[in-house]
């Protein structure tokens, strides 16, 4: 799994982890069939102003944590929000204990980057609420008020992919979760997630998973034996 914060590109394997600070751009990329773990914690739930330098890190404890945890909210037993929120804390004091940095003048965003950085949070926000419609680059650009070629370049490198590789990689997260627990046809479920084109969804959908949309829904359905949800 290749992670990318702030214009670096970082590797992930198995038993690593990755900390990712407020206001940090990020995004993530994988290739095939891949079980990743994701805790966010609010910036709120943490008052301190120092940041966490840790971008990829083997560390066998901590995933032991990160499955203590699961198990935890899976069995959701009497208390457990207070057994899970100690675990918690107590693995961000090791965390924090082991990489934490001291902000320095050195570390302080500039104005302009931070400027950049706030559009393209704007923008991030606005995709997560409007990928099932037709979103056009002109369009985009005029909300992060930038010309188009200039929004282009930023864009690309604070996330290190284009505009429309991670307005497509939103859409196909949203469109894994009804392939594999209903039964709704392949390409109604891509045109109202935002795929007009089913070829090009077919090709983008390969990129991601490395098979086709009925194979994924075939094989999840045969292995785990999945129920299915109701129709949207």
């Amino acid at each position: 799994m290749k992670v990318y914060i702030n214009d670096r590109e970082y590797h992930l394997d198995e038993h690593n982890f990755s900390v990712i600070n407020s206001m940090e751009i990020h995004s993530t990329k994988c290739i095939g069939e891949t079980t990743v773990f994701l805790l966010q914690i609010p910036h709120r739930a943490i008052p301190i102003n120092d940041r966490i330098n840790c971008r990829s890190y083997y560390d066998t404890q901590i995933c032991e944590i990160f499955n203590q945890l699961i198990t935890i909210y899976k069995e959701k037993k009497k208390g457990y929000y207070l057994e899970f929120n100690s675990i918690v804390y107590s693995m961000l004091h090791r965390i924090f204990v082991q990489f934490g940095q001291t902000n320095t003048s050195k570390d302080v965003i500039v104005s302009e980057e931070k400027e950049s950085i706030a559009k393209i949070g704007q923008v991030i926000d606005y995709v997560q609420t409007h990928y099932m419609e037709h979103i056009c680059l002109d369009e985009i650009a005029q909300l992060a008020c930038y010309n188009k070629q200039y929004f282009t370049r930023i864009f690309k490198r604070h996330m290190k992919i284009t505009f429309f590789e991670y307005l497509n990689e939103v859409r196909i997260r949203h469109i894994f979760d009804e392939l594999i627990y209903t039964d709704v046809s392949i390409s109604e479920i891509a045109e109202r997630n935002g795929f007009t084109n089913n070829k090009n969804f077919q090709k983008v959908f390969r990129s991601s998973y490395g098979c086709t949309p009925s194979e994924m829904r075939k094989k999840y359905r045969d292995i785990n034996n999945l129920p299915k949800k109701d129709s949207i």
